[in-house]
């Protein structure tokens, strides 16, 4: 689960809320791939309307790589 704000929280009352909400519907949250993006307005190009923000790119790369992980691990 990824949260963005333009706020300096990233997000994190969203973010908690929905973990909340999946774990009480017994859905499955990879921790690892949770992340909160505070600020997130500088850190997109307007023109493309994509984040534009390395650190918040490998931050994404990252999130993503536990899901794809996680998601491979587990047996059908």
């Amino acid at each position: 689960m990824i949260t963005a704000s333009p706020f300096p929280t990233g997000g994190d009352h969203a973010n908690a809320q929905l973990r909340e909400v999946l774990r009480m519907m017994t859905g499955e949250v990879v921790t690892a791939a949770c992340l909160e993006i505070p600020a997130i307005s500088p850190k997109v190009d307007r023109t493309t309307e994509r984040v534009a923000d390395e650190a918040t790119l490998a931050d994404l790369g990252v999130a993503l790589s536990q899901l794809a992980t996680a998601a491979a691990s587990r047996t059908p």
